[in-house]
């Protein structure tokens, strides 16, 4: 199974009235280090129902993502890259709030079957990690779930916040971090 950060930005928090328009998905290996990625802007087939404070959160605006291939294009683009590098071994995703956000989209824009194909049921993610580490005293319980605020506490560098890339590649970061903490030898 393959290992990958997965990272998108919406148009808005509600799976089935906004839309992805940002996707990135980075495999690593086993020493956590990228092993080539999949990045996209998306066109809205919706934009009337982008919600402005997602769209300048996530620095895009609308004028530009019209520009970006349509998600039928990108869906196509995705499965052909996924499978020229890994066959037909799923992905083991990997993300902050993926299982409670960015995995309800993603069934969505790939549809449930495809995803089933594509991914694992196993998922990591980083938010419910966090949670559990506060839990046992090994993250401060003042610590707030954010990435952007795990990124600071683990000194974490990131060039830009809410963009897929870098969220996914911060992603792996993190991650690496939170099993060093609990002794995970890598």
């Amino acid at each position: 199974m393959i290992s990958a950060s997965i990272d998108i930005e919406t148009t808005g928090l509600e799976a089935g009235v906004h839309e992805i328009v940002q996707l990135a998905v980075i495999p690593f290996n086993e020493k956590f280090e990228p092993m080539g990625r999949f990045v996209s802007y998306i066109k809205p087939l919706r934009p009337e129902l982008a919600d402005p404070t997602a769209l300048e959160l996530n620095h895009l605006n609308l004028t530009e993502l019209n520009k970006a291939p349509t998600p039928a294009q990108v869906r196509s683009c995705f499965i052909e890259w996924k499978e020229d590098l890994f066959g037909q071994e799923q992905i083991c995703p990997l993300g902050h709030n993926y299982a409670s956000f960015d995995s309800q989209f993603l069934k969505l824009f790939l549809t449930s079957q495809l995803y089933g194909k594509l991914f694992s049921y196993r998922v990591e993610d980083t938010s419910i990690l966090a949670r559990a580490l506060k839990r046992v005293g090994l993250l401060p319980k003042e610590l707030k779930g954010s990435l952007s605020s795990l990124r600071e506490f683990f000194k974490i560098d990131c060039a830009v916040e809410h963009d897929a890339y870098e969220d996914a590649l911060s992603t792996i970061k993190v991650y690496k971090k939170m099993l060093d903490l609990i002794g995970v030898k890598i």
